[in-house]
């Protein structure tokens, strides 16, 4: 019985081992989301910093933003917290363009310099690390990644990865900034602003442009968003 529960015991953990080495080679994307993070984190004009307990990632020129922010609302620590993902720009391309901040939504916070609009994430312990842990930002995204895998994707006709800040709004990275002069790009969904008043058209610094996406079914498609990308070679 003793020798027979050894064996067991064993074929357990090596199965175990198993799966977890499959998990781990089998996400393509999330592995490859987190390698391409940590890249262009490196190659960004101002180094990502924390303030207040926040992460921040600014673009070329500092008016927009990426903000991986701690939430008052904190869960209990054995869920390892709650974060806000949002991203930060300037209103005043917006107003020029026609926005009326009364008529967006309650998602969208129109203050008097910034637009901020994101969601909030619960995020787990990281049991399992794809580097060594500490207070850095590639840490923090890889409990994003370990919490929330539904949310990290690939975009293929950009050959970007991303993070989805719900309702059709994203924070997007080039898999290789030496083939991709879009590095990183802020996609923001243009109805909304446009039930605001804004022509799209008319948001100086901004493009508004037919993304190609896949549905829910697989299809291809294609979908008018606002983007701001950065070339950051």
């Amino acid at each position: 019985m003793k020798k027979f529960s050894i064996v067991l015991i064993s074929f357990v953990l090596i199965a175990f081992a198993a799966i977890a080495v499959q998990y781990d080679s089998l996400d393509v994307i999330g592995n490859g989301s987190l390698v391409s993070f940590e890249k262009i984190l490196k190659i960004l004009p101002k180094t990502p910093f924390k303030q207040n307990g926040d992460w921040i990632i600014e673009s070329p020129g500092n008016k927009t933003k990426f903000v991986l922010a701690k939430s008052e609302n904190q869960v209990n620590e054995n869920a390892g917290g709650q974060y806000a993902l949002y991203l930060e720009f300037d209103i005043a391309p917006f107003l020029k363009a026609g926005l009326n901040p009364d008529k967006l939504p309650e998602n969208i916070i129109a203050a008097k310099n910034a637009i901020v609009i994101g969601r909030e994430f619960k995020i787990k312990k990281l049991e399992t690390m794809f580097t060594e842990p500490g207070d850095t930002l590639a840490y923090l995204y890889q409990k994003i990644l370990n919490s929330n895998r539904s949310a990290i994707g690939y975009h293929s006709a950009l050959d970007h990865y991303g993070i989805d800040l719900g309702n059709g709004n994203m924070f997007e990275w080039a898999k290789d900034s030496k083939t991709n002069d879009k590095d990183i790009v802020f996609v923001l969904n243009p109805q909304p602003f446009i039930d605001a008043g804004v022509n799209p058209e008319k948001i100086d610094g901004w493009l508004y442009a037919k993304v190609p996406i896949m549905d829910a079914k697989g299809k291809k498609t294609e979908v008018f968003k606002i983007l701001k990308p950065f070339n950051l070679d």
